[in-house]
């Protein structure tokens, strides 16, 4: 009994079809254009404005309680946040003192 597979070794080669065969498609050059134009559109979006530093998924939720805070009064503990109540009412401390003196802030 043999092992050796009963397919057939020989590769065909696709058949080109016919939107490429008539020659209709994108040409190299214009293949070119567009790969060396999204290649530096997207090290455009990379590479600008490097020093700035986006927020993070928990500084969002932070600015968050922050804000139910300043506007509502009220903080609800979540044991899923680890930094506690100090964070937002030391932080709340600033909006509340402008509020105070006549300012708009956060609400």
């Amino acid at each position: 009994m043999s092992t050796t597979s009963t397919k057939s070794r020989a590769k065909k080669k696709p058949e080109p079809t016919a939107e490429y065969a008539s020659g209709d498609g994108f040409s190299v050059l214009k293949w070119r254009i567009a790969s060396a134009s999204i290649l530096i559109t997207g090290a455009f979006l990379r590479l600008y404005d490097l020093g700035l530093v986006p927020f993070h998924h928990d500084e969002g939720v932070n600015g968050n309680f922050l804000v139910t805070l300043v506007r509502e009064g009220r903080y609800q503990y979540d044991p899923q946040n680890y930094h506690g109540p100090t964070l937002y009412f030391f932080s709340a401390v600033i909006p509340w003192i402008v509020r105070f003196f006549g300012g708009k802030s956060a609400g």
